[in-house]
């Protein structure tokens, strides 16, 4: 399953169990370069995308418990816009749990905010508290 996540038109990410390796390091037992790699890694650079870093372990999907087959199937791809936008890009493997996948997460780094946004409602002025509490502050 592949899913798209857009914060805005033009900055997106593309995230899933693209049941193929891209290289034959991401790939414990059996591994060896074929063709389905290379379309993998030409589709990513011919889309631009990013593949950011994996912290936390080698592999996402295992065959089983103890096993020798291991392989790094699971990941986010991100366009340049978005690594542009949010900076220090990582992904992160978690500990397996129940399936025979890891859990990644996408860390986006430090981003600034602008202003806090703030509102402020009529109806406060009816509050008996109302005054004291703005002299206290």
């Amino acid at each position: 399953m592949v899913a798209i996540y857009g914060l805005i038109s033009q900055s997106w990410v593309i995230s899933g169990d693209f049941n193929v390796v891209r290289f034959e390091a991401e790939k414990k037992g059996n591994a060896r370069n074929t063709r389905a790699m290379k379309e993998f890694s030409k589709f990513i650079d011919e889309l631009s995308l990013d593949d950011p870093p994996l912290h936390g372990g080698s592999y996402t999907w295992f065959r089983r418990v103890n096993s020798t087959c291991a392989s790094r199937i699971d990941r986010f791809l991100v366009n340049e816009s978005w690594d542009e936008q949010f900076k220090l890009l990582k992904q992160t493997v978690l500990p397996r749990v129940t399936s025979d996948h890891c859990p990644i997460l996408l860390e986006c780094g430090n981003w600034s905010k602008g202003k806090g946004y703030f509102k402020f409602e009529d109806m406060w002025f009816e509050h008996k508290d109302f005054g004291d509490l703005v002299d206290n502050w």
